[in-house]
């Protein structure tokens, strides 16, 4: 699914109390050139390569998207 289509589905269900560090809204996975993507999403986002915590070939191209506002 498009990240901006998942986050228009998503972001009423999330609460607005927060119990960690992050102010997160939600963390998503996602592969490929998110570039595109990205720029049609209307928040704030950080991007981690998931290569940090996994070595497996399948995360390869992968990254966790971190959206909020």
């Amino acid at each position: 699914m498009p990240l901006a289509d998942f986050y228009r589905l998503v972001k009423p269900k999330i609460s607005t109390h927060q119990n960690n560090d992050l102010p997160t809204e939600f963390l998503y996975l996602k592969g490929g050139d998110l570039t595109e993507e990205l720029r049609q999403v209307k928040c704030q986002y950080t991007i981690f390569s998931i290569t940090d915590f996994f070595s497996e070939p399948y995360f390869e191209t992968k990254k966790i998207v971190h959206l909020f506002s």
